[in-house]
């Protein structure tokens, strides 16, 4: 499975929401209910770093049960200001 999704394969429109694949590797949570920022190993090798603003639908304790158990996820993310904000993971 290719990572970042080139010709639309998991990429909505030209600067919309676009998905990515892989492992967590840090998790640095903002508040215990919420996610400050993580890192992750996409499948294509890329460590890619994503700021959270409010719910993603994980909590800081369940994302750093999937770094400790190499569980992949998938994230839904947009670009701002050069910075990669994730809207949303999932398992």
């Amino acid at each position: 499975m290719l990572a970042l999704a080139l010709a639309g394969d998991g990429c909505v429109g030209a600067g919309g929401p676009k998905t990515v694949h892989g492992l967590v590797v840090n998790v640095q949570p903002s508040s215990f209910s919420l996610i400050g920022s993580f890192d992750l190993q996409a499948d294509d090798g890329r460590t890619l770093t994503f700021t959270v603003q409010g719910d993603v639908g994980f909590t800081p304790s369940h994302l750093r049960e999937h770094m400790v158990f190499a569980q992949p996820v998938s994230v839904t993310y947009h670009e701002a200001n050069g910075d990669l904000v994730a809207t949303r993971v999932e398992d």
